[in-house]
């Protein structure tokens, strides 16, 4: 989509571009470990770090403090799904043991 929304390829395009994906991902509640997600959460998520993209030039930040604040978000999601996750396991756990 990117080389016909400009017409032209260049084999360093799209570098960078992993890190939005993956964060739009996360952000949307996709786990790293797998099975876990949706599609909606996803598209949610997306939205979200869309907006921020295009938001954070706007009040002046610069691209390095613009990687930062995505890969502060990749870890905030990060640590929020495993400590939901932890708390999950802990009340299957006393659910199995009653």
């Amino acid at each position: 989509m990117y080389t016909a929304l400009y017409a032209s390829a260049m084999s360093d395009m799209g570098a960078g571009m992993e890190m939005d994906a993956i964060a739009s991902c996360v952000l949307g509640g996709v786990s790293l470990n797998g099975g876990q997600g949706s599609v909606a959460g996803v598209l949610l998520g997306s939205l979200t770090m869309a907006v921020i993209c295009k938001a954070l030039p706007l009040i002046g930040i610069s691209q390095f403090w613009k990687d930062a604040i995505k890969g502060a978000i990749i870890l905030v999601a990060i640590i929020v799904n495993v400590i939901v996750r932890r708390a999950m396991d802990r009340n299957t756990l006393k659910v199995r043991e009653i």
